[in-house]
């Protein structure tokens, strides 16, 4: 029997499938697998997270929310999906949404705040 990494696309673990659509922004690839994932794993947090993403990336805010909000349901300190909804709160200018999500976030990883924060105020390149 050949190990699960060697199986055909179609085969292989979901959480295999997701990584070259996610790492080479095909959004819409991402979004059927993590579709199909979450249809045959409605419980799996990385499902609902690569749905989210998927969603977020295609203009879909609400569902990318909602999907969101079902991870942070299953992990309520998933660094990932607060991170992506700093994002989003961001682009919205929601501040108090944002801010709430700093604090959740320091409290997971300090290092990650620092990213986000870089992230959306990105400092200016010294040109010497």
């Amino acid at each position: 029997i050949a190990p699960f990494w060697d199986a055909t696309e179609e085969n292989r673990p979901f959480f295999m499938r997701v990584v070259l659509p996610y790492q080479n922004e095909k959004w819409e690839e991402l979004y059927q697998v993590a579709e199909a994932w979450v249809n045959k794993e409605p419980q799996s947090t990385e499902a609902h997270y690569y749905l989210g993403v998927a969603s977020d990336k295609l203009g879909r805010a609400q569902q990318a929310k909602t999907e969101f909000a079902q991870v942070l349901k299953l992990h309520p300190q998933h660094p990932a999906t607060l991170f992506a909804l700093g994002l989003m709160a961001n682009k919205e200018g929601n501040q108090p949404e944002l801010e709430r999500l700093k604090v959740a976030i320091k409290e997971i990883d300090a290092d990650m705040l620092d990213t986000l924060n870089d992230t959306i105020n990105p400092k200016p390149q010294n040109d010497k």
